[in-house]
């Protein structure tokens, strides 16, 4: 992340050589030595673009996540069950229900039988007339891939050790069994970071691959732990990541709408609705907007950001 701001004299790579011309060096060593130390102090400057971070912060953001416990923690359990009405753990205590000691039969292809999708689907429906989640399907689903959350839940449960297939049924492992039986703050941690780390986002939303929108999940979820006490638009949230990542418009193609529109949808869509709604680190609703006639999503902070991921910076 070195070098993404200049300061008012100029580039950083200028700073540098007018740094390293200021004086006269008795060996190569030691300039090499001084050229270290100079950049090691820029990295660690706080970056207005990066609402506050420094660029050795946003590095361990981006490359580091889970390997950061100074910056950001993911406990391994809650301290005591999450609310019953996040998404993620509705989804889950459907399936806990439904998925006893003798399995549960399904599909051909894998999934979840239609019985189990639909009385998932009926329960979200009575808590989520609408949502986060933009892929809430009609009043019923004729495949599990209809129903977008219950699909991603299966691929990650699979993914983490948790659900196993045999003979045409679907089994909790050893594994899940213990977390179950410990109750879902218990559960949902590594269902979470199962989630973050493994399952792709970018699964059929229709936008480019863009994996560096999932590869950054932590900074958006930053500026939610910074700025969503209140109600903010998810133009807001897209400003301050494009701020910090102007270069990744030039990773995509125009259409229609500019590369800065596409990513801001991406952005909505992958990191704010099929991540953090669902899993309750952020709170949404539509407002209307007095200049489009599509609505406008607002967010701010959820009940289980600072629980499930836990900021110290």
């Amino acid at each position: 992340m070195t070098g993404h701001n200049g300061s008012a004299n100029g580039s950083l790579q200028d700073n540098l050589l007018t740094f390293l011309h200021s004086r006269e060096w008795d060996s190569i060593e030691e300039r090499d030595a001084a050229a270290a130390a100079f950049m090691n102090r820029h990295n660690q400057q706080r970056v207005d673009d990066f609402c506050g971070l420094s660029p050795d912060q946003m590095t361990a953001f981006l490359f580091q996540p889970f390997d950061s416990p100074d910056m950001v923690s993911f406990p391994e359990r809650l301290d005591e069950e999450p609310p019953p009405d996040i998404p993620i753990v509705l989804l889950l205590e459907t399936l806990i229900q439904q998925i006893g000691p003798e399995g549960i039969r399904l599909t051909g292809t894998g999934n979840f039988n239609l019985r189990l999708c639909n009385e998932a689907l009926e329960r979200y429906y009575a808590a989520y007339t609408s949502g986060g989640d933009i892929d809430i399907p009609w009043q019923r689903v004729r495949t599990e891939e209809d129903f977008g959350a219950l699909n991603r839940l299966h691929l990650t449960l699979k993914l983490g050790g948790l659900l196993r297939k045999r003979h045409g049924k679907a089994y909790w492992t050893r594994k899940a069994q213990a977390l179950i039986d410990s109750g879902t703050q218990a559960l949902l941690p590594p269902v979470f970071t199962t989630y973050a780390r493994r399952l792709n986002w970018g699964y059929s939303d229709g936008f480019e691959e863009l994996p560096f929108i999932q590869h950054s999940f932590l900074f958006p979820l930053y500026l939610v732990q910074r700025f969503g006490d209140q109600w903010q638009s998810d133009d807001f949230f897209a400003g301050h990541y494009l701020r910090a990542f102007p270069r990744l418009a030039n990773q995509v193609e125009a259409t229609w709408r500019s590369p800065d529109k596409i990513l801001a949808s991406a952005l909505r869509v992958r990191v704010f609705d099929r991540m953090a709604w669902l899993f309750g680190l952020v709170e949404t609703r539509s407002v209307k907007s007095e200049d489009s006639l599509l609505d406008h999503s607002q967010y701010r902070k959820g009940p289980l950001l600072g629980k499930l991921v836990q900021f110290h910076v």
